[in-house]
C-alpha cells in the first residue's frame, strides 16, 4: 500500500523513486512507513539499523539497511524490495528524473499509476507476448531472493523453496509457490525469462 500511497503524491504517478534497475534504496517510502520492523520478513532474523549511509547509485542518504538488502535470512538489511522497473531488456525505454544528474534515459519502463493499465507484453516467453497484465499482475514489491538463485525461491531463502510472498499494484499480497513463481515473474517484468538463470 506504501508504493500506491507514494504514487498518488508523485506528480509522473511513480509506484518507486528508482533511477537504475539495480538500485534497491526504498528510504524514499521511509516516511510513509513510520516503523523499521515492516521492513522484516517476521521468517528471518534481518535487521534495519538506524545507521545512515550513501546510496552508491543516486548519492542520497539514508539508513544503510534500507539502501541495501539482506543476503541471507540473519544479514543486515531488509527482507523485501521495491520492483520499480518492468521491460528490462526490451525496446521500451523511458525518461525519468534524477535527483542529481536531471532527465535520464532507462532500460525498460519504471511502473506508474498510468502505465500499469496498458503495457503490453514484449517478450514472448511462456506464450506472454501481446498479453496486457495490468496491476493486479504487475509485481511492485517482492522478498529478497539472493541466496541460491537469484530472483527464484529456493533452499536458505526467506521461505525456502515454499515461495515468495509479492505485493501487486493493485494493492493484493500472494504467496508465490515456487512452481507459480517463474511465470508470474515474467508477466510482470517482461525480461524474456524462461527459466530460473535471469535474462539480464
Amino acid at each position: 500500500m506504501a508504493h500506491i500511497l507514494y504514487a498518488a503524491d508523485d506528480a509522473a504517478g511513480s509506484f518507486s523513486a528508482k533511477e537504475v534497475t539495480d538500485d534497491l534504496d526504498v528510504n524514499w517510502l521511509h516516511g510513509i512507513l513510520k516503523t523499521r520492523q515492516v521492513w522484516i520478513c517476521p521468517a528471518t532474523h534481518n535487521i534495519v539499523s538506524t545507521n545512515v549511509g550513501i546510496s552508491p547509485f543516486t548519492s542520497r542518504v539514508g539508513l544503510v539497511d534500507l539502501i541495501k538488502i539482506s543476503v541471507s535470512r540473519v544479514s543486515a538489511g531488509k527482507s523485501y524490495q521495491s520492483m520499480g522497473v518492468m521491460g528490462v531488456g526490451t525496446p521500451y525505454s523511458m525518461s525519468i528524473p534524477t535527483a542529481h544528474d536531471g532527465p535520464v534515459e532507462i532500460s525498460g519502463i519504471r511502473k506508474t499509476d498510468r502505465n500499469i493499465n496498458s503495457y503490453v507484453k514484449y517478450h514472448d516467453s511462456f506464450g506472454l507476448a501481446g498479453q496486457v497484465p495490468g496491476p493486479s499482475k504487475i509485481w511492485i514489491c517482492t522478498e529478497s531472493l539472493f541466496v541460491g538463485n537469484p530472483y527464484y525461491p529456493d533452499l536458505g531463502d526467506n521461505h525456502d523453496e515454499r515461495g515468495v510472498a509479492t505485493g501487486f499494484c493493485d494493492g493484493h499480497v500472494e504467496f508465490l509457490s515456487q512452481a507459480a513463481y517463474l511465470r508470474s515473474y515474467e508477466l510482470s517484468q517482461d525480461e524474456g525469462r524462461t527459466g530460473i538463470p535471469l535474462t539480464w
